[in-house]
């Protein structure tokens, strides 16, 4: 029954409690709540407890031999502290702990029947209540038994200005101790966090200043700090001390309590003023050295955060084109590339061509190559690269398609499939129309270098089939017709022709003429038909070159002149 009416209080207690939540009533914790434990478990706790308090409602059994036969009688504790032993009179137990109660009611049986073998054990554990008043939402009486103590019977009535740091209990006999909970509960004075009397009367005044510490601390938190305490005590005592990682170079202190809200920069490298003081709802924030550290990013085939992936995306697909990510790592100065890979490297495309990849750096006009493939799988410290803030690394995605261009039947672009030859592409492109004069088939890589016929098509080939050659003359190594490329200038062929010789060719000029014989600017695309003759400036060249056409027309001219010598004669 009595444990019917227990179950039964609680529930009523914890309906209240979620009602007043849902009133909007803010419950403030600021200390930690005791589970919340069973009756057979408070029993358990009191028997195996040697400071466990006689307390009213304690149910105790009492057994002795009697003629051979054991007699067992149940003894409530009274209100007023008071056991009745029947026969054997009764005992006051105030501010008595069980362990000293049970020696001197078993005397007593003793003393009346020898070799009686009396035994008094706790049966059920009394609860009672005690009023929480003073700066909480709302006065109330809690619920405690024997072993409660001040930090588990105060949380739930907790407000946001009342305070820990002082909290009195009027005793029964009227007497006003006051307590401080954040000794007990941060500093381990338990004399703090005393045991609930039946009769006593919590009061919780109200709070003063309270600071937050925030960061690199050891103990971050929101602290209630007494009157002589200030910015030295809330990070030495409270948040006990800085850590490692603490800039604190840069602490920064939020401050609310003045006219207007306003943010403060201090440098503690050379310790902590003691003058410096704190106002009520002041925030401090250690923040971390590398929140301050230079970044490099990572960009291209990269992939970043779930969040940032959608809105990319959503980005990308709205103007038409591939998502180009970026991904940024906060580096220590003398970190190296490869360490910052490894960083990332979750962030990584499964499309990612790390061996394509290149870094581009403020100081330094020209892409530096990067072999990120080889810097992971076969690590070379000659290859690594210290980096610089706003490094930018260029990591390449690898389409795999195969575009097919020029004189086929269905150009474009078609899915890349491993080990297989340009034959096949062109047969998913419908092969070479009928009829067509095609002679020459093309096959370039991603980096518009020819890739043998024989070897089989990677990822990004291009396969151009075209029946136009493009002639190269003058100051080339490999001077040739090389196969009509679309959309290509006159540097792409000369670089097939192997580049112009210097020895040849000083100034790097280059002339171009039409397939009807007209100039050609520079600057345009090359069109079939198009002849390229980069000229020489060696002497011997040009006399080579120009002195049969000279000593031709020269030759002309003087049989033309004898010619008409004749004539006139």
């Amino acid at each position: 029954m009595k444990r019917i009416l227990l179950v039964l209080f609680v529930t009523i207690a914890a309906l209240w409690r979620i009602g007043a939540q849902e009133e909007g009533e803010e419950i403030v914790r600021l200390i930690p709540l005791e589970a919340e434990l069973t009756p057979e478990e408070q029993l358990l706790l009191a028997v195996s407890s040697k400071d466990y308090p006689v307390t009213p409602g304690d149910v105790y059994r009492l057994t002795f031999l009697l003629a051979n036969e054991t007699v067992s009688n149940e003894i409530v504790v009274e209100s007023d502290y008071t056991l009745n032993l029947n026969i054997f009179g009764s005992v006051n137990a105030e501010n008595m702990t069980f362990a000293e109660l049970k020696p001197i009611a078993e005397k007593r049986i003793a003393d009346a029947y020898p070799r009686s073998l009396p035994s008094l054990n706790i049966i059920s554990v009394g609860i009672f209540q005690v009023l929480v008043k003073g700066e909480v939402p709302k006065t109330s009486y809690v619920q405690a038994w024997g072993l409660s103590r001040l930090s588990s019977v105060i949380p739930d009535n907790l407000g946001a200005y009342s305070s820990i740091r002082e909290v009195g209990i009027i005793s029964r006999d009227g007497i006003l101790r006051k307590y401080d909970l954040f000794k007990a509960l941060q500093l381990g004075i338990i004399s703090e966090d005393p045991y609930i009397l039946p009769g006593d009367v919590i009061i919780v005044y109200r709070r003063g200043r309270q600071a937050e510490i925030r960061g690199e601390v050891f103990r971050p938190g929101v602290y209630q700090l007494l009157s002589n305490e200030g910015f030295r005590d809330l990070i030495n005592i409270y948040g006990r001390n800085f850590t490692n990682r603490a800039d604190v170079t840069r602490i920064r202190l939020d401050r609310y309590a003045d006219e207007r809200a306003r943010t403060y920069y201090f440098d503690f490298s050379k310790g902590i003023p003691a003058s410096l003081e704190l106002k009520d709802n002041d925030v401090v924030t250690a923040t971390v050295k590398s929140a301050t550290l230079p970044i490099v990013f990572f960009e291209g085939a990269v992939v970043p955060p779930p969040t940032e992936a959608e809105v990319v995306l959503a980005e990308a697909e709205e103007v038409g084109v591939e998502p180009y990510n970026r991904v940024l790592h906060p580096f220590i100065e003398g970190e190296s590339l490869l360490d910052a890979l490894l960083t990332v490297q979750d962030s990584l495309a499964t499309a990612a061509d790390l061996s394509n990849a290149y870094l581009i750096r403020d100081n330094n006009p020209d892409p530096i190559p990067v072999n990120l493939e080889r810097l992971l799988y076969n690590y070379n410290p000659t290859e690594d690269i210290a980096l610089q803030p706003f490094d930018r690394v260029i990591i390449p995605a690898v389409r795999f398609t195969v575009s097919v261009l020029g004189d086929v039947d269905r150009a474009g672009i078609y899915p890349y499939v491993p080990r297989k030859t340009y034959s096949y592409y062109l047969s998913l492109a419908g092969g070479i129309p009928p009829g067509e004069p095609t002679d020459y088939i093309t096959v370039l890589d991603e980096n518009d270098r020819q890739r043998s016929l024989d070897a089989p098509i990677e990822p990004e080939d291009r396969i151009i089939v075209t029946s136009s050659l493009i002639p190269v003359a003058g100051a080339v190594y490999d001077p040739g017709s090389y196969p009509f490329v679309p959309g290509k200038n006159f540097e792409y062929y000369i670089q097939l022709a192997g580049g112009i010789d210097p020895e040849l060719n000083t100034n790097n000029k280059v002339s171009i003429s039409g397939h009807e014989g007209d100039t050609v600017d520079p600057d345009t695309v090359i069109e079939p038909g198009d002849r390229i003759f980069v000229e020489t400036n060696d002497f011997a060249y040009n006399f080579n070159r120009y002195f049969p056409i000279v000593t031709t027309g020269i030759a002309f001219i003087l049989t033309m002149i004898e010619i008409v010598n004749l004539l006139s004669e």
